[in-house]
Order: C-alpha cells, then structure tokens, then sequence
C-alpha cells in the first residue's frame, strides 16, 4: 500500500509540466485517476508518470515541482 497523496489536475499539471487541458486530454485517452462524487477527479503521480511513459516512451517533468511534492510528502 503507498501513502502517496492524490493531487488534482492542477498540481499535476505543474508536476508534469502540462497545461490543464493537456491533463483533461490524457484523462480522457486512459490515463489513470479516481473520481470522488460527480465533479471531482484526482490523480496519483506515480501513476500518471508511469502510464505517460508507457504510452509515449518519455515524460517531462517539472524537476523542482517533483522535489517540493516529494518533500511535502516528508520524503527528501
């Protein structure tokens, strides 16, 4: 069991480094997120960077937005 948080699409956007509609269009071509109620979707990291590189063999991340939400996780 992991203990990483879910993030909206917002704070996955920064951590990918995507726009939000980028998200919204991976969402929509299989990449994985929970829905919690009608209008709330939320995502796991790890699972979204690992499902971007499958799909498309790299993944650009925002480097200094992956340590801070490392960090914020209490994880240096």
């Amino acid at each position: 069991m992991t203990d990483e948080r879910y993030v909206d699409a917002q704070e996955l956007a920064h951590l990918m480094g995507v726009s939000v509609p980028t998200i919204r269009r991976m969402t929509k071509r299989g990449m994985p997120s929970q829905t919690w109620g009608m209008r709330v979707r939320r995502y796991r990291p790890s699972e979204c960077f690992a499902w971007a590189a499958a799909r498309h063999g790299r993944i650009v991340v925002n480097i200094n937005s992956r340590r801070n939400f490392t960090a914020a996780r209490g994880k240096d």
